[in-house]
């Protein structure tokens, strides 16, 4: 079946306008349905009924399908595609942005020996006959422990907007993780607070944070850290609509620490060989303030006795973001050099990855979209 761009427009786009022209969209509709199927497309909605965000789905999830184009034996990847297998998105993602110049051979899961035993790495690329090939790791992080608590005490803490009934705005500033025994405490403070003043700013008990208090909000969220230490933060705003008027508004940030990154390079070291080039790919999508947070990490263990098997990490997301032109799903990315590495990689791997977030750098933008209403990214 052939798609239209009224079609698509009047069942899936409707009133919102996305960064797109008509004739892509219908080509990463039509090539969806033939790769991935009609069925996949009709799920892909998920809780979504029209807008920009199920329509941005399919666009760029066609797009990126593009990028698989004359590579060999990619049945196994499609087929975790089309059961809406996150860590074959990042794949194709990862493989999306290793193309986007132009020109690279892609190979998926190469057999390979790492020690006594073979290995297949996800993939490997080049670029022209005289460079070799560079294997290529791939990851997603999972959702982790840490995560899940630390958005646990946000719910909590923003869940106060519901026991205040006046209008009013009021920020939680934490300066380290609580622990259990103190989020209590500190929503007693945060209550008896509110009750008290009209407008202010209060000291939290043991140098935990601060609280900001003002009338009804107003303005958007700011990510303002009132002199204290730049940190990774995680955050969570949560707006009470009355009659069409935002009456009561509760902001809490509070410092994030990710200890998922040394584990993970040292688990897909593992799975290449020492003799030729190795790129590690993470697809930052589950770990909230890893940009900022996750390179230090990986860059003390990039020394000349650690990891020389790798050659460079790159991380990588992508987010939603409202531009000129309408919504667009925007590629973020970083690279970090292991100088040190056995084997360095060819130029072209750093620059391409770079220049494949130009366009989200170029917005100037501190965020990407992910679980949390907010995630201040340094």
């Amino acid at each position: 079946m052939s798609w239209t761009y009224d079609e698509i427009t009047k069942d899936w786009l409707g009133p919102s306008v996305i960064a797109v022209p008509p004739e892509e969209v219908v080509a990463a509709f039509e090539r969806c349905e033939h790769v991935l199927g009609r069925d996949w497309i009709n799920q892909s909605r998920g809780t979504f009924t029209t807008g920009a965000a199920p329509t941005l789905h399919v666009v760029i999830t066609g797009q990126r399908l593009a990028s698989l184009d004359g590579i060999a034996a990619t049945d196994s990847l499609v087929s975790k595609l089309a059961k809406g297998d996150s860590s074959a998105g990042a794949e194709l993602h990862a493989i999306h942005l290793l193309r986007s110049g132009g020109g690279t051979a892609v190979e998926l899961f190469p057999k390979v020996n790492v020690g006594n035993n073979e290995k297949e790495p996800d993939l490997q690329v080049r670029r022209g006959d005289d460079h070799p090939w560079t294997y290529v790791e791939v990851t997603q992080p999972d959702v982790s422990g840490a995560h899940e608590r630390a958005s646990a005490v946000l719910n909590m803490l923003t869940g106060v907007i519901e026991a205040i009934a006046r209008p009013f705005d009021l920020e939680v500033f934490l300066r380290r993780e609580p622990v259990d025994e103190e989020v209590n405490s500190m929503l007693s403070e945060i209550l008896s607070f509110s009750a008290a003043t009209e407008s202010g700013r209060k000291e939290l008990r043991c140098g935990l944070g601060l609280l900001f208090l003002r009338g009804a909000p107003s303005g958007p969220v700011t990510t303002d850290d009132h002199g204290e230490e730049p940190l990774p933060r995680i955050g969570r705003a949560t707006v009470k609509v009355e009659n069409g008027v935002p009456t009561r508004r509760v902001i809490v940030r509070m410092p994030y620490a990710d200890g998922r990154a040394a584990k993970m390079l040292s688990r897909e070291a593992k799975q290449l060989p020492e003799e030729g080039p190795g790129l590690v790919m993470v697809d930052m999508s589950n770990a909230p303030g890893g940009f900022s947070s996750w390179e230090p990490i990986i860059r003390r263990r990039l020394h000349p006795a650690q990891h020389t098997r790798i050659g460079g990490v790159c991380l990588f997301s992508a987010g939603t973001l409202l531009t000129e032109r309408g919504f667009a799903v925007l590629s973020q990315t970083k690279f970090l050099t292991h100088h040190h590495a056995k084997a360095p990689l060819a130029p072209w791997i750093e620059a391409t990855l770079f220049a494949a977030g130009d366009e989200y750098r170029a917005m100037g933008v501190q965020t990407v979209k992910t679980t949390a209403p907010f995630d201040n990214r340094q």
